[in-house]
């Protein structure tokens, strides 16, 4: 008897949606160098969360952690205006779920600033962050933030300003501003990010997020056929 053997493979590609999680926010004004704020996150899976940093000085960040875990620095923009207008972005993969502190240390002491957190799901756990803009705003009455985004991608940045509140343009707003408006995080499915307020000194810096890499699933089946003896 002889028996051919065959075989079919189909492979069905399905796409993760980069999701919105959770968000927390934190301001003081009191003269020092940390700042402290809480977050819970819900859900981590492929997930990600995302701090910005905003305040009145030239200086920078020295250390962030969250609930212990050190997070990595994506972009920083420093608005020599007024004095000084910092915000920088940092990202952590797979926090921890639940109610966690957010420890922020500056470079120098001084009053004003506030931390905004986004977490996501559903982000490429390898290559997180895509791509990266920063925006600085002198005596401007809004600012923006654009790219081209790859399939299912987010954009999500963060807007601090020299102390007047801002609205969100264009972007889902996430969660309360800090500071009566002086630091607003948002996120677009688009490919733009935008605030508006009154003329005045602003930095915006912002992150693409990789949504999870495609998962192939397969469907088969094995035929045999006998042909004459």
């Amino acid at each position: 008897e002889r028996v051919q053997p065959s075989f079919r493979l189909i492979t069905l590609n399905q796409h993760n949606m980069a999701g919105f999680d959770s968000v927390g926010t934190g301001y003081t004004t009191a003269s020092g160098s940390v700042i402290t704020w809480p977050h819970t996150v819900v859900s981590n899976s492929d997930g990600v969360i995302l701090a910005s940093l905003g305040a009145n000085t030239t200086g920078s960040i020295t250390s962030l952690k969250f609930a212990g875990a050190a997070l990595t620095k994506i972009i920083g923009g420093t608005n020599g205006a007024s004095g000084g207008i910092e915000n920088e972005l940092w990202y952590l993969l797979n926090p921890p779920t639940g109610l966690g502190t957010f420890n922020g240390t500056y470079s120098a002491t001084f009053g004003d600033k506030g931390g905004i957190s986004l977490a996501y799901t559903g982000i490429n756990q390898a290559t997180p962050i895509f791509g990266s803009n920063v925006f600085l705003g002198t005596n401007q009455t809004s600012g923006s933030v654009t790219r081209t985004l790859q399939t299912n991608n987010l954009f999500v940045g963060a807007y601090f300003v020299d102390g007047v509140p801002g609205t969100t343009g264009i972007g889902v707003e996430r969660g309360t501003p800090a500071g009566d408006g002086e630091l607003m995080g948002a996120d677009s499915t688009g490919g733009t990010l935008e605030w508006a307020r009154g003329s005045g000194n602003f930095t915006i810096v912002a992150a693409e997020l990789n949504a999870a890499a495609a998962v192939a699933s397969a469907v088969g089946y094995r035929s045999l056929l006998g042909v004459g003896i």
